[in-house]
């Protein structure tokens, strides 16, 4: 295993037709593994995303059509297949590998948009509910500008909220679109996203402007040699001079209005709304070199009477 494992993680939105170019991408660029999402593939000919030198573990939709995980992984890493936990909504196919004698869980993930199949906080907890490092990477169709999104929605604001509520996991994403919709009256944006807990090294995320879809790959690099130095962000938001800069926001529609003019409406009502809220909001950052679950055990096991003595937790 190199010191610093390059994954692409990919919605392939099909990825048959996009085999050959996908097989040539990987064989020329010595990736050590991709995660993929919406394989759209069935066991019966699961043989197509077979490339030399890695070995395939493929989920497909349990019913309905479309959907289907993948992971590929370099046949020389030590690995094993995992049976991942009961799930309402959530898609995932994963393995854990040894790096440097230490383990890591990789799940390749996908949740519908589909409104009966909205993400569930449950099942982000149920597949990050392990001491063994993990990374999630995959299209969860949750958007937030927490994780460099335009807008917020519904999936996005389930994962915001849990990602608030607990400090055990944390998101990268790149900066880039992720999601160019064939759709024109639909914008880029950042939907594919990493979810990741335990895990004692820095993380990277570029966006890759390659293959005929709608979704670009993801270079994800584990930079191993590297401690992670923690940012949170804290938020204080000040409601009332947000109601002010806001009770004045003009949502008029048109009678007999089209969908293009209800979309524009609604998503220059949302940008509004957020710049409002930014310009009501303060920040601060709070850095840590310790990891979450280590910071945890210091402050479960720290009892008041400890603090009168010399142990310090350095932020």
């Amino acid at each position: 295993m190199p010191p610093n494992p390059k994954f692409i993680y990919w919605n392939a939105n099909g990825i048959k037709p996009k085999i050959p170019e996908f097989k040539t991408f990987m064989l020329q660029n010595d990736l050590d593994g991709a995660l993929i999402n919406e394989t759209h593939l069935k066991q019966f000919n699961e043989h197509f995303l077979n490339i030399p030198g890695y070995r395939l573990y493929h989920t497909e939709r349990s019913n309905g059509s479309k959907g289907g995980t993948a992971i590929l992984i370099r046949s020389t890493i030590d690995h094993t297949l995992k049976k991942s936990p009961p799930l309402a909504n959530l898609e995932t196919t994963q393995i854990e590998i040894n790096i440097a004698q230490r383990n890591l869980l990789l799940t390749a993930a996908y949740n519908s948009p589909s409104p009966n199949k909205c993400l569930k906080k449950e099942d982000i907890q149920s597949i990050l509910n392990t001491t063994t490092p993990v990374i999630v990477a995959g299209d969860l169709n949750a958007k937030s500008p927490l994780w460099h999104s335009r807008l917020t929605n519904r999936n996005g604001r389930t994962l915001h909220d849990l990602y608030l509520q607990t400090s055990n996991f944390e998101i990268s994403s790149p900066e880039t679109p992720t999601i160019h919709p064939h759709n024109q009256k639909h914008k880029a944006d950042v939907l594919d996203i990493v979810l990741h807990k335990n895990c004692n090294f820095s993380i990277t995320t570029e966006t890759l402007e390659l293959f005929d879809s709608d979704h670009y790959p993801v270079l994800l690099e584990l930079h191993m040699g590297t401690s992670i130095q923690r940012t949170r962000t804290y938020r204080a938001t000040n409601w009332k001079l947000f109601k002010l800069l806001s009770k004045n926001i003009v949502t008029k529609l048109p009678d007999d209005p089209t969908n293009s003019e209800i979309e524009e409406t609604v998503e220059r009502f949302t940008a509004e709304l957020q710049l409002n809220l930014k310009l009501s909001t303060t920040t601060s950052e709070k850095r840590s070199d310790l990891p979450p679950a280590i910071k945890n055990l210091i402050t479960e096991k720290t009892e008041p009477e400890t603090q009168k003595s010399k142990l310090y937790v350095t932020n």
